[in-house]
């Protein structure tokens, strides 16, 4: 869980608290609730980048290239732009069979789980370059 605190009430219920996000277009917030594992990394400015995906795939380190890319690129961008990455994390999730093919938050990534670069399947959604 991505909550900066978890209070544990004694109903069982449990209050996880976020921290502050700036202001944004609604389309741009997603919440997402998944027994998803996740990888994680930093970028040189702190930055947390996670990967996250079914347990099995994660177990396997597929997504070991993802976290890789999301560190390098992340770290790319604000050099090349001059321009320091505005919040304290960027998640990006692999969703299996995620129709929409793939939707851009301002924190998170979400996408069609194709983790192996050998997949033919996953050729028609990712392309043949993978940077």
């Amino acid at each position: 869980m991505n909550g900066d605190s978890l209070e544990h009430l004694p109903n069982g219920r449990v209050i996880s608290r976020f921290e502050q996000t700036p202001p944004m277009s609604t389309y741009l917030v997603a919440f997402v609730l998944t027994d998803f594992e996740c990888i994680t990394n930093y970028t040189v400015n702190h930055i947390r980048v996670s990967v996250c995906g079914r347990p099995e795939a994660i177990r396997q380190g597929e997504g070991d290239f993802a976290l890789h890319v999301g560190t390098y690129v992340l770290t790319y961008f604000e050099q090349s732009y001059n321009v320091t990455y505005p919040l304290t994390k960027c998640d990006h999730f692999a969703i299996p069979d995620f129709s929409a093919g793939k939707k851009t938050k301002v924190k998170i990534e979400c996408f069609d789980d194709c983790f192996d670069n050998d997949d033919h399947r996953c050729y028609g959604k990712l392309g043949n370059d993978y940077l």
